[in-house]
């Protein structure tokens, strides 16, 4: 009985079987039209995607020697956890933005937009390379490093996404740019604040050294007046200065006859007069720093760019030449300094930033994908429409067995 039943079981399951393949066959124009019809939206559809470019480069930095020759790799990576947040800030970038050419104004403030909403962008584009890392030694050229290179940021590989292919590799340049600014800003600003500081303590302690010379002058000064008095009082109390006529002593003078003392006092009152010369000369040169690095200071107080820092470094090194006269040694030797300085830092900053791979002009889109679209549309559509036609055979079955009216 059992046997007779599952015997049944079986051969009601096979004919359903064959009633659906029947009915899949039969509905074979509605799935295939379906189909057809979504693969074609979607074709028509990605063709209405705008098209997205990639540009990519490799940017390497460093900093030149003394010597303006020898080119030393990266930065420490302590050092440039300090920079990053510069070059991660949107204001900062936008502000930069804003003031290109390159780009219309509308391209400009939709990028604007897009990067004050959240900063990830510039995470994206803007890509450190570490020594640490063989895959970024390759990436940027294989370089040799020294010993304290190793522990440090070599460069950073740029990207930027247009759907101009020029604009993309323009915005990449960009980056290179908005990075030098970061850079030029974080070092002349660590450079203006510690020779404001380094100056206006040093005159401090000069004014001091100044207080004390003085001081000891004046006493010398008056001790050998008193001696002098001494000797017009007694005029042969020097007769028997010729028995002794030096002192192993400390301060062994004050036992000698006082012509002797006198003597002494002279060569000391000597002493003291270069010094105080020397102490005048070095009051000069740190009273000029001191109001230099003051002036640059104050400017760091507003929101100013790399670039600008620079120019006005420059400018502020100009007006010193105009407002002092370079024929006294202390004002030339000042201006020297800062001259030199003011070279190292464009020398630094126009040379030791380079491309190791230029930013490329993309000749593919990378977006959309318009044969994946395709794809993967189809695939759906045929899905859908095979789930169709089984919930039309399931209900179609339940009417015919009666579980349903209608």
């Amino acid at each position: 009985m059992e046997q007779t039943h599952l015997e049944s079981h079986t051969s009601e399951m096979e004919i359903d079987l064959v009633d659906l393949v029947r009915s899949l066959w039969r509905r074979k124009r509605f799935i295939m039209t379906f189909t057809l019809v979504c693969a074609v939206a979607a074709v028509l559809i990605s063709l209405q995607m705008q098209n997205i470019y990639e540009s990519t480069g490799v940017l390497q930095y460093g900093s030149l020697d003394q010597d303006g020759k020898t080119f030393r790799y990266g930065q420490a990576i302590p050092d440039y956890r300090g920079i990053e947040s510069r070059l991660l800030n949107p204001e900062l970038f936008c502000s930069l933005l804003s003031d290109e050419t390159f780009l219309p104004e509308e391209k400009k403030a939709k990028i604007i937009s897009m990067i004050a909403k959240s900063n990830e962008l510039l995470a994206k584009g803007i890509e450190p390379r570490y020594a640490s890392s063989r895959e970024d030694i390759r990436l940027l050229g294989g370089a040799v490093l020294g010993k304290d290179e190793t522990n440090s940021v070599l460069g950073f590989k740029l990207s930027w996404q247009d759907s101009s292919p020029e604009d993309a590799r323009r915005m990449v340049v960009f980056l290179s740019r908005h990075i030098k600014n970061q850079m030029a800003f974080d070092a002349l600003s660590k450079h203006i604040r510690s020779l404001a500081s380094d100056y206006s303590v040093r005159l401090v302690g000069l004014d001091n050294k100044k207080i004390q010379a003085e001081f000891d002058l004046a006493i010398l000064l008056k001790k050998l007046e008193e001696i002098r008095q001494v000797m017009k009082r007694y005029p042969s109390i020097d007769e028997s200065g010729s028995r002794q006529i030096v002192s192993t002593q400390e301060g062994g003078y004050r036992y000698l006859p006082p012509a002797n003392q006198a003597l002494g006092i002279e060569s000391q009152i000597t002493d003291i007069r270069q010094h105080l010369f020397v102490i005048e000369r070095d009051l000069k040169i740190a009273s000029l720093g001191a109001e230099f690095y003051k002036q640059l200071a104050a400017a760091l107080k507003n929101d100013i760019s790399g670039e600008f820092l620079l120019a006005l470094f420059d400018e502020q090194v100009k007006k010193f030449a105009q407002s002092h006269d370079l024929e006294g040694d202390t004002a030339r030797e000042f201006y020297n300094i800062v001259t030199i300085r003011n070279e190292e830092f464009r020398k630094t900053f126009d040379q030791a930033y380079r491309f190791i791979s230029e930013p490329n002009h993309p000749s593919q889109h990378i977006k959309p994908r318009r044969s994946s679209i395709v794809l993967v549309a189809t695939f759906l559509a045929f899905f859908i429409a095979l789930f169709i036609v089984l919930i039309g055979y399931w209900w179609s079955m339940q009417k015919k067995n009666g579980l349903v009216t209608g």
